[in-house]
């Protein structure tokens, strides 16, 4: 028995060094090499919680130029996904923008989301290039076929992955609809994992609901987070549950503590967080109303008119489109353009500055000219008066 226990842990470590060492191999021509983003502004989910990704693993990278008295300039991303298995590359998908530094875009972020439950693999773009006189943003994503990687659609100028979740084993997205600032209020979004149709969406949600719930105004957030019951039970904490994903509204007390409230994803009271005499008490949103002498209301949710045919279609076994009955996609995503002013060169500079310089002169000799005429002017005028004078 301890035999063959060995022998499963050697073969379980041997496998995992497999996939740890996969070498893919790169593009030389192109001096192609792995690029690693700089920021997670735009994280997506990895996949649906589970349903472990076990077949397909991805890595970036990019053409990189080296020089000797500047920074490395790295151009033109490219996503390699691949078997973990055989090492294999399987796709190869351009990303952008193209001949563009990417050391110039500080917040790019590409992200590779598999739901192999629906079959299909997502591919998230947020990025931008700075121009001479425009920028391009490249927010869009992109659906692909699990099986043999085919591309099936594109949402351009949409990113719903960002931030989000996988849910109702998923079938089913919830995120934002933009950004997580409380400003104008934040929107709580499902959409189907199929096709990104709406199927609800909450009423905004901002600063002064956060105060209602006994929070200050300040550094507050809304998160979509998932619950172990488990893990309380381990803290000790008095609550009964099941796991599952919570939409939580989270600031601080009036002690600056941090203190939560969550919800169910119908929007229903679930649990919450506070302070009591240094310690964090986990319990019910009855306890938490107590507590604070307040009402916890439910988030409201307005279902999109198209909801119910969307669900139907989820119930069913998800079919992917023959290629032949798929949409024709353009092969390049569209960006987004915003016009800026062309910055100035340096000797456009110059030649602006000498015009500047030739202008004011000529003002000044204007001037010491009209000045020096009416010093003639009044001169004259005076002579002429007293000379009528001694006349009289």
């Amino acid at each position: 028995m301890k035999k063959l226990l060995l022998i499963i842990t050697i073969m379980f470590v041997a496998s995992n060094l497999v996939h740890a060492e996969c070498k893919i191999e790169f593009d030389q021509a192109i001096n192609e090499g792995p690029y690693h983003v700089r920021t997670n502004a735009g994280e997506v989910p990895h996949e649906v919680r589970g349903f472990p990704e076990d077949r397909y693993e991805s890595t970036l990278a990019a053409s990189w130029t080296d020089f000797k008295t500047r920074e490395s300039v790295v151009k033109n991303p490219r996503l390699y996904i691949y078997d973990q298995k055989t090492c294999e590359t399987i796709k190869r998908i351009e990303l952008y923008p193209k001949d563009y530094n990417l050391s110039e875009c500080s917040s790019c972020y590409y992200g590779v989301s598999y739901n192999k439950p629906l079959g299909l693999i997502y591919i998230t773009s947020r990025s931008y290039g700075l121009y001479s006189t425009e920028t391009k943003f490249y927010d869009y994503t992109e659906i692909y076929s699990y099986n043999d990687l085919r591309l099936i659609s594109r949402l351009e100028g949409n990113t719903p992955l960002t931030n989000a979740k996988f849910t109702n084993n998923g079938r089913e997205v919830i995120g934002f609809e933009r950004s997580m600032s409380q400003t104008d209020g934040t929107q709580i979004v499902k959409w189907s994992a199929k096709d990104f149709t709406e199927l609800e969406r909450s009423e905004p949600i901002r600063t002064d609901d956060f105060v209602r719930l006994g929070m200050q105004s300040g550094d507050n957030a809304i998160v979509i987070i998932y619950l172990e019951n488990q893990w309380f039970k381990d803290k000790g904490y008095n609550v009964n549950f099941e796991d599952q994903y919570v939409i939580r509204l989270r600031g601080n007390d009036a002690d600056h503590y941090r203190i939560s409230v969550d919800f169910t994803l119908s929007g229903q009271p679930f649990l919450a967080v506070w302070r009591e005499e240094g310690q964090s008490v986990v319990g019910y949103p009855s306890d938490y109303e107590k507590k604070f002498n307040l009402k916890i209301n439910p988030l409201k949710f307005t279902e999109a008119q198209q909801q119910k045919e969307t669900k139907d279609q989820n119930q069913e076994t998800t079919k992917q489109p023959e290629a032949s009955e798929a949409k024709p996609i353009n092969p390049e995503p569209s960006p987004i353009v915003e016009q800026r002013p062309k910055p100035i060169g340096i000797q456009e500079q110059i030649t602006i500055n000498r015009a500047v310089a030739k202008a004011n002169k000529q003002k000044k000799m204007l001037y010491i000219a009209l000045a020096g005429a009416g010093i003639v002017i009044i001169t004259a005028v005076s002579i002429y008066l007293v000379r009528r004078l001694r006349k009289k």
